[in-house]
Formats: structure tokens, sequence, C-alpha cells
């Protein structure tokens, strides 16, 4: 099959557009607000504590029942910004995005972020220049034509009816305000008639979020380590103080070799006993293949026990809903070899594990144990020379 691109966003997004024409009937669309970007569950209404952060992803979806092709799209997410602050949108992805989302801010009552897809059906590549059915894995070009981009792809190839994508099409989150702690407000999401189509009966589903404003929540995170037990020693936990820090940035090193299971533990100022699904995602804002996360309670900690990680690779964890109401994540990278953090193994690291060799892991010397066997030995020295000149991935 093959479309036409344009029509019906100048409304919508900040772009002088042409219009948008199908030769075939186009399917009834919508964005449904998830927990999660992958699995997780639809919201429709939630409980929203004070001064914590509300997350919610949003999914391209096709309305069962609906034929025809996916069509192109123009949203708007609104809010009430004297409700929340410090809203942003992130880990957007798509086939073909005309521009960034532009938060419009200007009028508190009616703040809203407003987005714009050329056509959720097409995306231009290198290697299939004419298009290619599926949704990717990564973000379109930054620049509206730039190359390989995907406005004006020419002849494309279009997606069944109902193929729904494997991760969201974007992120937001939402501080509530310190006085939001009654009453309800709405987050809607909504085309405002900016979608494209061909036939009679096509159109956009608006779907919305009634939140509930709550007393701020007791619990609060104080810190995140790293923990693992070496033989019959430890356990010894590394600290994260850089746990908040950009997953790009000059993030903490765990140097010790993952195995089975690696834990990262979250410390509360009072006990946790529940959560939600643990999110394990790379610098790239994808979600990190075979990697999964299970959560346990003790005293004021909550463990994440990570499986399915390999070396060199920069992580973000994230787990929502502890307690019912608070959002916590780490940043952190993994390097096997890395002793000093420089996000690097050097000549360095080297000269630390041999000066250890021989002696029992202790709490002064755990970075050493680099393969957790609860002394530091030669296959320790064999392990840090052999990840000599590697450096944590961007």
């Amino acid at each position: 099959m093959h479309m036409k691109i344009a029509r019906k966003f100048a409304q919508a997004v900040p772009l002088a557009l042409v219009s948008l024409v199908a030769s075939t009937a186009m399917a009834t669309q919508t964005v449904t607000p998830y927990t999660a970007a992958t699995g997780g569950s639809a919201i429709t209404a939630a409980t929203v504590p004070a001064g914590t952060v509300f997350t919610f992803f949003g999914r391209y979806e096709v309305l069962a029942g609906s034929t025809g092709n996916e069509s192109g799209l123009g949203l708007k997410v609104k809010y009430d910004l004297t409700k929340f602050s410090n809203v942003a949108v992130d880990q957007v992805y798509t086939k073909c995005m005309i521009a960034a989302p532009d938060k419009q801010e200007t009028v508190p009552a009616t703040s809203q972020i407003v987005f714009g897809w050329i056509d959720t059906s097409i995306r231009r590549t290198a290697t299939v220049p004419n298009g290619v059915v599926g949704w990717p894995a990564t973000a379109d070009p930054a620049a509206p034509g730039a190359a390989d981009g995907c406005l004006n792809p020419g002849s494309i190839v279009v997606d069944q009816a109902g193929v729904a994508p494997p991760v969201s099409l974007f992120r937001v989150q939402m501080t509530t305000l310190p006085g939001f702690t009654s009453g309800t407000t709405t987050v809607n999401l909504v085309s405002d008639g900016n979608y494209s189509y061909a036939g009679t009966t096509p159109g956009f589903t608006d779907k919305s979020i009634v939140l509930t404003g709550a007393a701020a929540p007791t619990i609060a995170l104080n810190s995140v380590v790293s923990r693992k037990t070496h033989g019959a020693a430890g356990p010894f936990d590394l600290p994260l103080p850089n746990y908040a820090t950009a997953i790009t940035g000059a993030i903490d090193v765990e140097p010790r070799q993952i195995g089975a299971g690696h834990q990262i533990v979250f410390q509360f100022n009072s006990p946790p006993t529940s959560a939600g699904a643990v999110s394990i995602q790379n610098s790239s804002n994808a979600t990190i293949a075979g990697a999964s996360g299970v959560t346990s309670f003790a005293g004021n900690e909550m463990t994440v026990t990570i499986t399915g990680l390999t070396d060199n690779q920069r992580v973000q964890l994230a787990v929502p809903g502890v307690n019912g109401v608070l959002a916590v994540g780490a940043n952190l990278g993994f390097l096997v070899g890395d002793v000093n953090n420089s996000r690097g193994v050097t000549s360095g690291d080297i000269t630390v594990v041999r000066a250890a060799s021989g002696q029992t892991t202790t709490a002064a010397n755990y970075k050493s144990d680099l393969n957790a066997s609860g002394g530091i030995t030669s296959g320790d020295i064999t392990i840090v020379r052999g990840r000599s000149g590697t450096s944590l991935i961007p």
C-alpha cells in the first residue's frame, strides 16, 4: 500500500505543514496512559501524594474492532499547573516525529505538552528508503528532514491496523505541589481533531487520568547502595552517592562481577512493604533485553535483585509505587575492574588490586575482590588485567 503525507496538524504543532491525504481508510486510534513503557496497566485514576512524582507512559493503540491503517496524529497532554511543577517529557519513540515535544505553560490552568507525528505507519531509513514496518527502538533524527528522517519519504510501507508498538511513545513525569493534598485534577490526552484519515468512521478517542491529591508520604529515600556477598564474608555495600546523577554523567560504577544476580538496595527512613514493577533501561532509555528485577523488603530496606545484566553498560533502575506513594530510582554503571571509579580500567586499577592480593575480603578492600570469592587472589589480578583499556560505554 502507498500513502502520501500531510493534513491537520497546524493547530496542534507549531510548524507549517501541508495537508495529509490518505488513499485508504484509517483506523480509529488513541494514546492510552500506562504505568510502564511495556507491560504494566492502563491508568484511569490514581492518588498522588503531595511532593511526589507521578509518572505515566503514553502508548499508541488502534481500537479493537477498528479497521484500516494507522494514521498521522497531533496530540496534546493537558494538565493544571496549579497542581504540578517540574513537568517533563522524555523517552520519545515513534516512527515519524515532526519535532521535539513542545511544553506550553503560559496559562497555568490549561498548560499542555504538544506532540505531532506525520504518520504513525511510516519510517524512512538508510537501508529501507521507502519505509519499514514496525516500531523502532530508537528515536528519529533530531531535525525534520535530516538524513534518514521520515518526512516526505515518497512511496512507503504501512502497518496493518492494530499492530501495537513494543514501547511507549513517550514518558511524562510531574511533581505534585505541596498544597495539592485533597480534591481532584484531570490530565487529558486529546487530539483536538488533529489527526489524518480517509473514510467515514475513523477518528481519535480521548483519554484522561483523574488524580486525587493526598498528604505527603511519610516514607522517604535516604540512600542507595550496591550490595554483594563475598564468599563467606560480607555482604559489603558499595555506596552510590550519585544515584540521581544523569545517566550520561559521572555516575558511580560497580567494579565487581555481576554474577547470577546483583542487588541494589534502597534505604528509607521507614519500612517499605510493597512496590510496583521494576524497570531496567540503558543509557538510550531502552529496556535492557533479558534483564529483570525482583523486589524484597527487610526493615527499612528494599532490595532489587537484578538478573540478566551484562558488563560494561549504564543502567537506569526505576521502581514505582513504593508503599503505593513513592517512586524511586538509581543510575549506575557496571564495569568490572574499575575499582577507582574512573569509568575506565587502567594501570591504576591493576595497582590497587595487586596491592591487596593475599588479603581476606573486608570492608576496606572489597572492591578489589572482583569475583566476590571472599579473598583477593591472582584470579582478581587476572580479571582486572584482562579488562585493562576498557571504558564505560557512553
